[in-house]
């Protein structure tokens, strides 16, 4: 019993631990940059550098034109946050 509460107390602090480091994708937008466009490259490619907000735009289409596979909602999503993000 000792030792299952001690499993249990371990996964509670390294899951605490992640959640406070920022590990994980906090917004949608950034949850579906994480997902469908790392497929390709790095997100900090995508990060590197701000764009006006038509930029965002025409990057995310080309990028559908190359085989991303983005919903017309998940497009929207991801749009939405690069746009504010910077």
């Amino acid at each position: 019993m000792k030792q299952l509460l001690l499993e249990l107390f371990l996964v509670f602090l390294a899951l605490n631990l992640i959640l406070l480091c920022g590990c994980f994708p906090k917004e949608p937008g950034e949850r579906l940059i994480n997902k469908k466009c790392t497929a390709c490259h790095t997100t900090s490619r995508i990060y590197k550098k701000s764009r006006p907000d038509e930029e965002w735009d025409e990057i995310i289409e080309r990028m559908i034109r190359h085989g991303a596979t983005l919903s017309a909602q998940e497009k929207k999503t991801i749009i939405n946050y690069l746009k504010n993000k910077y």
